[in-house]
């Protein structure tokens, strides 16, 4: 808005120096090239800090996809052990059944 505004005024005074003709008034001419130094200099900042936001813009984006990443990595993780779990629950389940049978037998002999 600022850029805008300094912009409008050198434009304004540019054109009043124009209209009027009055070459030897060197004050409007000096205001209004001060005020378009003082705008392009704000552009000059703006497109510097616009630079920066987009440079933070894409090392958010690549954060977030390794943390995307992590995240599925963690999920099959979860999944994994959910699975190394039941595993085991089946393999003591076999166990006990074993020693239940191994028992049984013997009683028979």
């Amino acid at each position: 808005m600022d850029v805008a505004v300094g912009l409008a005024r050198a434009i304004i005074l540019l054109s009043n120096l124009h209209i009027s003709k009055d070459l030897d008034d060197d004050s409007l001419a000096r205001s209004a090239l001060q005020l378009l130094v003082l705008a392009l200099d704000k552009c000059k900042s703006l497109e510097v800090e616009s630079k920066k936001a987009v440079e933070e813009n894409i090392r958010l984006q690549v954060e977030v996809a390794n943390l995307n990443k992590l995240n599925k990595d963690l999920g099959r993780n979860v999944a994994c052990a959910e699975k190394s779990k039941a595993a085991r629950d089946v393999a003591s389940h076999f166990k006990d059944l074993y020693a239940f049978l191994k028992s049984y037998f013997a009683t028979l002999q």
